[in-house]
């Protein structure tokens, strides 16, 4: 069952994204916004992570941090058609790119390479799919989306704007920032321009 409402959050959505573009002056074709909201979207059908859609694991990668994913990607190219590679491919640059964009503190608190390690095996996943799928418009998102798999994970990382309103979880992401002095954590303060961010990472 959907969270909320299909249409009201379609249309959160639109505007979500359209705001998030413009607040980090990332360009996108039409067609790659569109793959991003319905991404988005599919997410909130809680049934969707736990989804049962692959053949090496017992859940959807987007519920399984716990596997390497490097072993998911090796798993992925040892698969014995395209179409069955395709389908591991796009679900573990999926997962990278929720992963990078939603999760980043989590992924942070590993250390500093952690991210670099997912947005590098989720835009090669990204990349290979483009260069196997038929369909023109299908390799030319996904190229899009490995070639830019960083900015897009800032994206999504801006749904937690909205829960910064809370002066614990801003207070709390400030001290991470104090600590690390990360630039992803800084483009979240961003939105009280009264904090000292002078010091933050380009």
């Amino acid at each position: 069952m959907p969270i909320i409402n299909a249409t009201s959050l379609e249309e959160y959505l639109t505007c979500f994204l359209d705001a998030s573009y413009q607040r980090h002056q990332v360009s996108s074709s039409s067609e790659t916004k569109l793959y991003l909201q319905k991404f988005l979207l599919y997410l909130t059908h809680s049934e969707n992570l736990f989804k049962k859609i692959n053949t090496f694991t017992e859940y959807s990668a987007l519920n399984q941090e716990t596997d390497s994913i490097t072993l998911r990607r090796y798993h992925a190219l040892q698969q014995p058609t395209a179409a069955l590679r395709n389908i591991h491919l796009k679900d573990l640059g999926d997962y990278c790119l929720f992963m990078l964009g939603f999760f980043y503190e989590h992924l942070r608190q590993k250390g500093e390479s952690s991210p670099i390690y997912y947005q590098t095996i989720g835009a090669s996943s990204y990349a290979d799919l483009s260069s196997s799928i038929p369909k023109r418009e299908d390799k030319q998102v996904f190229q899009e989306l490995a070639n830019n798999f960083w900015d897009f994970g800032v994206i999504i990382g801006d749904l937690h704007l909205a829960q910064l309103n809370q002066p614990e979880k801003f207070l709390s992401l400030y001290q991470k920032w104090l600590l690390t002095k990360d630039s992803r954590f800084a483009q979240l303060l961003q939105i009280n321009p009264l904090i000292p961010l002078e010091e933050r990472e380009n």
